[in-house]
């Protein structure tokens, strides 16, 4: 065989036998091989010169696209790139260019391929969709979000008009996302995702059957369809089902999203435990800890052992959970144990209903000498005859939906002009923060713990809270609390109530109105008046 530098001036059908040998092998199965005749087919039509230019071009995206496939994305891109170099109108280049980039982690250069494929071909919708995908994961700001709605708007694909109304169903723009949705169930009714969406609009809108309909009509034809599953349960639970409710709830442990963690004992199934020791573990927020707590009192009389495994900060507060024989932190040694369940796992387990919640408070105990030192502490600020208020308007700022919840600090002057209250500032996170006609008291430090928090909720009169963990706090310790919900809170304050079953001493207080927390304040500010003067 002829070395290829003896090869002065290979043929274009040569060069043309070479490259569509390469696509067969790889039509074949055979990428191995393929990979090199298209190598070799690149070699010799750029051996050729400029004639040659357009096979070569040809050859190389094929190359490119078979290394890709491969996963072997960086090679991928160097051969988009050289090919790009060689002929820069190469629309196609441009993109998969930037869909190698992203997957290499080079986010901005991929935005970059994006656009020159579009500057080339303005009406590339792959290139509007991928690029707009881009602009809304990673862009922070209103103009990236902004330019991301133009670009799928220009993309128009069913992807592009999904991946929209995403966006506009974040922004709280339900009305058009709903409309997005409708259209696309037009055209496919097995849209599910559109579909699920959809009714997860209907369920923050309080039209709960509806929700539970479509996410029904989803499941029959997709039983294992995990979201609509755990949808149907918030929908179920709002509704007080329980039972339902928490069954449903267990497909989050399907969720990719839902931590796992490796546990080698088996999960109880709910039976007589007859001495057993039974692993009780945390597996979400601190509120959701101190709410489900309550429940290991509820399997102790099932005849277990409890062993509670909960986050750090609540290690030492939760000793004092009834039933409770030790508790450990998250991440130390467990003692042994022959079976374990997830605490928020344990309602179904025991089928309980709505109204077999355990529900005596408190069900938390605080020591006496850090209560007495607290105690004293806020009796050297706060006159006997003022009501002493806990105030906290921001949950953990790391929960996605968390502006939701939350209530900008500024709006909470509203809540000024009541003489007789002795405000005090709950959020640690905001150490010092003042408030426009409310001298807030900062007991809290860097320094102080959860305990210490506990101690100061359970010496005050009053709590006022957002759906955040110093609520499930003071109702744990049978404090008076009101909950500041919004518009479509969490299913575990349901709907049209101001009381709740998990906690006898709270009151709640309902936005009538997504994003309106002004007359939730003027209720507030109006029953701080009524308290004042009973006293």
């Amino acid at each position: 065989m002829s070395s290829l530098s003896a090869i002065e001036k290979p043929d274009a059908a040569a060069i043309s036998v070479m490259i569509q040998l390469g696509r067969s092998l790889l039509q074949s199965g055979r990428v191995g091989e393929a990979e090199q005749a298209l190598e070799l087919g690149v070699l010799l039509a750029e051996t050729e010169g400029p004639p040659a230019s357009e096979a070569a071009g040809t050859a190389r995206f094929d190359l490119a696209n078979l290394l890709y496939s491969r996963g072997r994305h960086a090679e991928a891109a160097l051969q988009y790139q050289e090919l790009i170099s060689r002929i820069p109108s190469h629309t196609e280049a441009h993109y998969n260019l930037g869909v190698t980039e992203v997957l290499c982690g080079r986010v901005p250069e991929a935005a970059a391929a994006y656009r020159r494929a579009l500057a080339l071909n303005p009406d590339h919708a792959n290139a509007h969709n991928n690029l707009a995908m881009l602009l809304q994961s990673f862009g922070s700001d209103d103009a990236s979000r902004a330019e991301a709605l133009a670009h799928f708007r220009a993309s128009n694909s069913p992807e592009a008009r999904y991946n929209r109304a995403l966006i506009l169903q974040e922004q709280g723009e339900v009305e058009e996302a709903s409309s997005l949705y409708r259209a696309l169930l037009e055209e496919n009714p097995d849209y599910h995702e559109a579909r699920n969406n959809l009714a997860n609009i209907a369920l923050a809108q309080g039209r709960t059957q509806y929700a539970l309909e479509q996410y029904q009509r989803i499941l029959q034809v997709l039983p294992d369809f995990a979201e609509a599953h755990r949808n149907t349960a918030m929908a179920q639970l709002i509704l007080g089902n329980y039972p339902e409710g928490f069954r449903e709830y267990e497909w989050r442990k399907r969720n990719p999203s839902q931590e796992q963690r490796n546990r080698m004992a088996p999960l109880w199934d709910g039976a007589p435990l007859m001495g057993k020791t039974i692993l009780l573990h945390a597996e979400q927020g601190l509120g959701d800890t101190i709410q489900f707590c309550r429940f290991a009192s509820s399997v102790a009389k099932l005849g277990g052992h409890i062993v509670l495994e909960v986050q750090r900060p609540l290690a030492n507060l939760l000793k004092s959970v009834p039933g409770v024989r030790r508790v450990v932190a998250r991440g130390d040694d467990l003692p042994e144990h022959q079976c374990q369940c997830p605490l928020m796992s344990v309602p179904y387990r025991l089928g309980t209903s709505v109204w077999e919640l355990p529900a005596t408070v408190p069900y938390l105990t605080l020591g006496a000498q850090r209560m007495a030192y607290w105690e004293a502490r806020i009796d050297a600020v706060a006159s006997e005859d003022e009501i002493r208020v806990g105030l906290a308007w921001s949950g953990n700022t790391n929960y996605h939906d968390n502006a939701k919840r939350s209530i900008p600090p500024e709006l909470l002057e509203g809540l000024s002009g009541v003489p007789g209250i002795h405000w005090f500032g709950l959020q640690k996170d905001n150490l010092g923060l003042r408030i426009p006609g409310l001298a807030l008291e900062w007991l809290e430090s860097p320094a102080t713990t959860f305990d210490d928090a506990a101690s100061i909720v359970k010496s005050l009169d009053l709590i006022i809270s957002v759906d955040t963990s110093i609520a499930h706090l003071a109702g744990a310790l049978a404090r008076p609390v009101w909950l500041l919900a919004s518009h479509a809170p969490d299913w575990r304050w349901m709907r049209d109530r101001e009381d709740s079953p998990w906690y006898p001493t709270m009151r709640i207080f309902r936005q009538s109105t997504a994003g309106k927390w002004r007359p939730v304040l003027g209720r507030i500010r109006d029953r701080l008046r009524g308290l004042v003067s009973d006293r």
